[in-house]
């Protein structure tokens, strides 16, 4: 009893994480993955669901009240989140995985497409940076991009003296997640060094002879430069560039209309803007030198990927997939197309689905996944069609019938996985019902994937995928010095 006592005492407590982020999702359902256990990286009540589905099906004021409550209860005040600095944070993620000896040990921006990466290679996927909700003193104008900067620095100012190992990002996006913004601080923790918790965790887990990853999507966005290690981002990626959000359009001015707004619909501040690594997706160059130095000084390799269009790492896993799926004599012949939170990497590997991610359900997204699916060489015979709901109706969003046409390409059978197509994007209850639906897919086709990749495999597919690569080997024992 007293062991166990023991043990409970030294895990890491539970960060206020923002569980409607990637940076969450990702690592919870993959460390999950790697023990073939099924997870569900959140629940809500049954009253919270059912006030959900009622409200999805009612008019567009109930239904912005509704969905307000339940981003409220994502919500954490800021004495609750500056108890936990980035290498608390950090120690957390790592303490996610078994402990086992692992070949490989990935590091990368939370994309949707590293769960999958992660568990092809049997390899923890430690993030390079997470987001929390910060709740707002009182409401305020979604509109006021002022007003939140003016938040947002009071915030950072003091996190920054208090953490010199990060630098933040807040993400003002008052389209796609305009009822968010108007209750809370998105803050996004990009950390500027490899924490110390990751790299005890590279000294202990990775087996002799074994291999760190770095992926590196270098995609980048206007953002505010408000202090030295702060900057506010205005928009995310999901159909809108990041120039539309600046300086507005009749799309984004006919959507504000909607919200009773007056003015024209661009979010502006006094300041120029500068084009810096993607708040969610980009990863800092000074992370990436604090990298390669900390695995040299631990005599641990580093593979280096990185690309500039972040569809390429999917393109990457469903390559990874096949190429597995035939080394075992099997023909993969369902896909599964989802977008945003909604990933599923156990049900993927247990059910022998290859996965098709993509960040959001915007055109740029769809031109991929039509692209991709056309261009597949191999019969398959269905398709799965998952997508992330947008419940403000952001004007990025496409048709769900446009999904459901480029995953039926090809005469494929296209089934819905938890979404209602007609209230797409306002079906917020896919959250609540997504993985219970994906795990009843996993009993029902039962075909595990049991061969894993190797580092030669990685890198021939990441040359077929334009993904550019560099090996970086420790320095020898000796080496440089004087015979």
């Amino acid at each position: 009893m007293s062991g166990k006592k023991s043990q409970q005492q030294d895990a890491p407590q539970n960060p206020p994480l923002d569980f409607l982020d990637l940076s969450y999702v990702t690592p919870a359902l993959t460390a999950r993955t790697l023990e073939e256990q099924p997870h569900v990286p959140f629940r809500m009540g049954g009253i919270m669901k059912s006030a959900a589905a009622l409200s999805q099906n009612a008019g567009h004021f109930v239904r912005r009240l509704a969905f307000e409550q339940f981003y409220k209860t994502q919500m954490h005040d800021f004495e609750t989140v500056r108890r936990f600095p980035g290498a608390m944070v950090a120690n957390w993620f790592a303490s996610l995985y078994e402990k086992r000896p692992y070949h490989h040990i990935i590091l990368g921006p939370p994309l949707g497409s590293m769960a999958y990466l992660s568990c092809v290679l049997d390899a923890p996927f430690l993030p390079l940076n997470y987001r929390m909700c910060i709740s707002h003193p009182r409401p305020m104008n979604a509109d006021g991009i002022a007003d939140y900067a003016k938040r947002a620095s009071e915030v950072a100012d003091t996190v920054c003296r208090q953490d010199p190992f990060v630098e933040l990002v807040s993400e003002y996006d008052p389209v796609h997640d305009r009822l968010r913004v108007k209750n809370s601080l998105l803050m996004r923790y990009k950390y500027l060094q490899l924490p110390r918790a990751y790299e005890q965790f590279i000294r202990a887990r990775l087996a002799p002879g074994g291999t760190v990853i770095l992926v590196e999507s270098r995609t980048g966005w206007s953002q505010y430069t408000l202090s030295d290690r702060h900057s506010l981002q205005v928009g995310l990626t999901g159909g809108i560039p990041d120039e539309e959000f600046l300086r507005g359009s009749k799309r984004l001015a006919e959507f504000r209309e909607r919200y009773l707004g007056d003015e024209k619909a661009a979010w502006r501040l006094r300041m120029r803007t500068e084009v810096k690594p993607e708040s969610r997706f980009g990863v800092a160059p000074a992370l990436r030198a604090s990298v390669m130095s900390a695995c040299a000084r631990i005599g641990k390799p580093v593979l280096q990927l990185f690309t500039g269009d972040i569809f390429q790492v999917n393109n990457l896993v469903s390559s990874l997939f096949v190429r597995c799926a035939r080394r075992e004599g099997k023909r993969p012949s369902r896909f599964f197309v989802h977008s945003g939170l909604l990933i599923a990497p156990h049900e993927a590997m247990q059910s022998l689905l290859l996965p098709l991610w993509v960040p959001d359900a915007g055109a740029e997204s769809l031109a991929f996944a039509k692209q991709y699916l056309g261009a597949y060489p191999f019969e398959t015979d269905a398709a799965l069609v998952a997508l992330e709901p947008c419940v403000t109706g952001a004007p990025g969003v496409l048709p769900f019938k446009d999904w459901t046409a480029a995953a039926g390409q090809g005469g494929r059978k296209v089934r819905v996985v938890a979404n209602s197509p007609r209230l797409f994007p306002f079906d917020i209850t896919t959250y609540f019902d997504f993985w219970r639906c994906m795990q009843a897919e996993s009993r029902r086709f039962k075909d595990p994937l049991e061969i894993r990749v190797n580092l030669d495999m990685l890198i021939e597919e990441a040359q077929n995928c334009r993904i550019y690569y560099n090996m970086h080997m420790p320095p020898q024992p000796g080496a440089g010095q004087d015979r």
